[in-house]
């Protein structure tokens, strides 16, 4: 099952001919999917980093 629905990760950095522009993300990139007795509890972008993708953080617990 898939968690990240339209969880807005990428492009934090946009580049072109060699000209890198910070950007707003509007693609949802980055997924987190589970099965089983696998139980998402809490699920949010993280701060930016030096990637070009916002991290996915999440909490989960196992039946």
């Amino acid at each position: 099952m898939r968690q990240t629905v339209n969880l807005l990760t990428y492009p934090m950095r946009w580049f072109y001919f060699d000209a890198r522009r910070d950007t707003i993300p509007f693609l949802p990139l980055d997924h987190v999917m589970t099965r089983g007795g696998i139980v998402v509890h809490e699920l949010h972008a993280g701060r930016p980093t030096a990637s070009d993708h916002l991290p996915v953080v999440f909490s989960f617990s196992v039946e």
